[in-house]
């Protein structure tokens, strides 16, 4: 058995090895700098600003194409065309200067309206398959950091229309995108979706020819009944072709349950509603300005060319351009008045 003591011997001197580690005190460790979470995770400020703007501006991006371009040039060539829409021509000078507060205030219309439309959970669902670019649906905001910017947008936005004269019709705006948003216009039936888009044109074109005329401000270029009624005309244009932007999006409206025509009476059905409301209003829209010859010629082959595009090219990137090509067709509708020079008729 004496060869087994050198192995206890070992065995012995390895127990009392590894006690001796285990009660061991650890070793001080070097103590780590203080950590400044603010200076690790916070850009600096100038860092902090373009990000900002850089999110401010992908909530409105997809918008500014076939939103404020439109509204604006609406308004510019109401501006423009004067009599009858306005009391008198309106100078240049006038148009010019006033321009730039009309585009801060189509801006800030157009976020609030982004951010109330994108930041519900079905939103979000929808933009990851439509537009993941988006601020929310990328992960570069939450819903609830959207919802404060809201929160500061809304009051500054009041401000700025009363300063502008133009508060009740902001008002009307908001109003519109709470139905449209918050209470599901948008979702509950494509019909009320229509009515919403074609009656946000009669709020918007109307605060948007006060503002570029200078009649709130200035006591310049008085709006007249004429403006009015093509006003009306503008509204009934929208209320009845905007389905096209909806053909775009059929895959994200259908996961969110959104109740848009192509849902609910398909794309082709929806396809003809746009070519028949593009074409009559081709034809309508001239003659209710006496528009006649070469004019109203180019305005017709544009409604036709729509209209075939629309029909023809089914993809979801040609609807797309389909979309912005409507916008174009619509700010050719606001040339009319320039064209035509008549005063206001009835329909």
């Amino acid at each position: 058995m004496d060869f087994i003591r050198p192995i206890l011997l070992v065995l012995r001197h390895q127990q009392r090895a590894l006690h001796s580690a285990k009660v061991r005190p650890p070793l001080p460790s070097k103590p780590s700098p203080p950590t400044d979470l603010l200076s690790q995770h916070v850009p600096p400020p100038p860092s902090r600003l373009l990000s900002t703007l850089k999110t401010l501006h992908l909530f409105t991006a997809s918008d500014l194409k076939t939103m404020l371009t439109p509204l604006l040039t609406f308004s510019l060539l109401s501006a423009l065309a004067g009599p009858p829409l306005t009391s008198h021509a309106l100078p240049l000078p006038t148009i010019l200067s006033n321009t730039p507060p009309l585009i801060a205030w189509l801006w800030i219309n157009i976020l609030i309206l982004s951010i109330a439309n994108q930041r519900a959970p079905e939103a979000v669902l929808e933009d990851s398959l439509n537009k993941p670019w988006r601020p929310i649906a990328s992960g570069r905001i939450t819903p609830d950091a959207a919802r404060q910017i809201q929160l500061f947008v809304v009051p500054l936005l009041l401000a700025y229309s009363s300063w502008l004269g133009v508060l009740t019709e902001t008002l009307e705006c908001l109003v519109g995108s709470w139905v449209y948003n918050e209470l599901g216009g948008a979702d509950e039936h494509f019909v009320v979706r229509n009515v919403v888009n074609g009656v946000a044109y009669l709020a918007y074109g109307a605060a948007g020819l006060k503002i570029i005329a200078g009649t709130s401000v200035t006591g310049e270029g008085m709006v007249q009944p004429a403006f009015y009624s093509w006003l009306f005309v503008v509204a009934l244009v929208v209320g009845s072709t905007i389905q096209v932007q909806d053909l775009k999006d059929l895959e994200g409206d259908g996961a969110r349950g959104r109740h848009t025509m192509p849902v609910v009476l398909g794309a082709g059905a929806t396809r003809g509603s746009v070519c028949l409301g593009v074409l009559v209003w081709s034809v309508v829209c001239p003659v209710y300005w006496g528009v006649d010859g070469w004019a109203m010629v180019a305005f017709v082959m544009a409604g036709l060319v729509l209209s075939a595009r629309v029909v023809l090219c089914r993809s979801a990137k040609a609807d797309r351009t389909s979309f912005v090509m409507w916008s174009w067709w619509v700010m050719g509708m606001f040339a009319l008045p320039l064209l035509g020079r008549d005063s206001a008729g009835a329909l």
